[in-house]
């Protein structure tokens, strides 16, 4: 089993929101590199955060294909729902490239390299989202519900 990620109450931490199956892929399904088109100075450690927002039926099918093709997980490894409102894991963040070479690097993208993901015990749901990188500190209240699930 993979080391889980435990919180710490009243820590701040800083969090990155994404659509919920590329928050889902970088914490259970080996994503090493998150797309952008903007660079950030921030190294360390970010909590990743599955937004509410839902990708097109069309999109999020495009999404399982290419989950399955990169991380040569089957479509039925894949969740029938992913996510969403909610601090999933954590990762290291430890660049910001434009050469990545991985299998989820995009062409004319900023990559940021991520490494060692591990999932929370259980996400901690019903946290919106924010754009860009941001701050947030789990409560004791947040994290004694989510190990209750």
């Amino acid at each position: 089993m993979r080391k889980q990620f435990a919180l710490i109450a009243g820590r701040e931490y800083q969090v990155l929101s994404l659509y919920p199956e590329w928050a889902w892929a970088i914490v259970f399904a080996g994503k090493d590199v998150e797309n952008r088109t903007w660079r950030t100075s921030y190294r360390g450690t970010l909590l990743v955060h599955a937004s509410g927002k839902r990708s097109s039926r069309e999109a999020l099918e495009s999404a399982r294909s290419l989950l399955c093709a990169r991380s040569k997980l089957r479509p039925r490894d894949l969740p029938n729902e992913f996510p969403s409102r909610a601090i999933l894991g954590a990762v290291e963040l430890v660049d910001c490239v434009e050469d990545a070479k991985s299998s989820w690097a995009e062409t004319k993208a900023v990559h940021w390299l991520l490494r060692g993901a591990q999932p929370l015990p259980q996400p901690i749901a019903d946290i919106p989202g924010k754009r860009r990188v941001w701050a947030w500190a789990p409560t004791k209240r947040q994290i004694a519900a989510s190990a209750r699930r």
